[in-house]
């Protein structure tokens, strides 16, 4: 691997070979578990994460989870619990719980401190964040349920009109609010209605986005076919405002796409069961945006307002 040099990437893995080697551990004792990890690169840097679970109560459960990841800790793949996505140069602390108030109502909640003990990309100093969740579930009856959800975001960036040499750290505040309705209507259809906003600050910027969508899944009851569908409609001020939300698509294909400036998402997929052992997947999901008059860049771009694709898939057990 060649990774370009860059300060906040001078302890990156950039050679050809590397070993990495962990161990993990997980104890109970009665209603408690503990469990954790640690691991160390060749270059004798380590990361190690621990946790403590505790079903302290039917009807509580509370958790922590501590993190260190050394700055010049390498693991390619690694997928570690914490902020960084390659698990460097961070020290956090996760503290976690969920509350069954009663057969109707839960609720959901974390809190997440954490510290990076290195620069990063657009952050050329120390910097520390926090992240904070809370989630309402209400069961309305045996068919539908509905969610409330809060989350704020706090994390450190460059400031915008830096000074050559300085680099002052601005805050950077994410917020998003989402109303989710899910409703099982018959053995034959099901509905998902959603309304989420976003709130984005850095130093002066504000921006804001909504997204509202609807989705319905339909299953035939004589024949092997069941559809998919999506009417969406966002409108964001740009690109940081942005919210994302699951799509349906073919099998083994996660998809989680961001949805921002304004405009209109809908996308169609059907599946058909042709034999017991074949399967066939198809699917079409068309962007229309209103206030852009080019798409992506580069060799990607396309010149106009509307961007579609079409996916099929056919599964054949042997």
């Amino acid at each position: 691997m060649n990774a370009s040099l860059k300060p906040y990437n001078q302890f990156k893995f950039n050679s050809g070979d590397l070993f990495t080697g962990g161990i993990n551990y997980k104890l109970f004792y009665r209603k408690m578990s503990f469990f954790g990890e640690a691991a160390m690169s060749d270059n004798l840097k380590g990361g190690v994460i621990n946790g403590f679970a505790w079903h302290a109560d039917p009807k509580l459960d509370l958790m922590i989870i501590h993190r260190y990841y050394d700055k010049a800790f390498q693991s390619i793949y690694s997928a570690g619990f914490g902020e960084s996505s390659d698990n460097t140069g961070e020290n956090g602390i996760y503290l976690g719980a969920q509350l069954r108030v009663n057969k109707k109502l839960s609720v959901s909640t974390y809190y997440d401190q954490f510290n990076f003990n290195y620069l990063k990309w657009l952050t050329d100093d120390l910097s520390s964040g926090r992240d904070f969740f809370l989630q309402l579930d209400f069961t309305l009856s045996r068919n539908s349920k509905f969610y409330i959800r809060f989350k704020n975001k706090i994390t450190e960036r460059n400031n915008d009109a830096e000074t050559a040499g300085i680099h002052d750290q601005i805050y950077l505040k994410r917020t998003t609010v989402r109303f989710n309705f899910d409703q099982r209507v018959n053995s034959m259809i099901t509905l998902q209605s959603r309304v989420e906003w976003s709130d984005f600050r850095f130093d002066d910027n504000k921006a804001n986005g909504i997204l509202l969508f609807q989705d319905i899944e339909f299953t035939f009851r004589k024949i092997p076919l069941k559809l998919y569908t999506r009417y969406a409609i966002f409108d964001s001020d740009d690109y940081d405002s942005r919210l994302y939300a699951y799509e349906n698509d073919l099998l083994y294909v996660f998809s989680i796409p961001s949805y921002y400036y304004k405009g209109i998402r809908t996308y169609f997929m059907a599946r058909y069961e042709i034999t017991d052992k074949i399967d066939l997947w198809v699917r079409y999901g068309l962007w229309s945006y209103q206030n852009v008059e080019n798409i992506s860049s580069g060799l990607e771009e396309i010149d106009g307002k509307r961007k579609s694709d079409i996916k099929i898939q056919l599964k054949i057990r042997l």
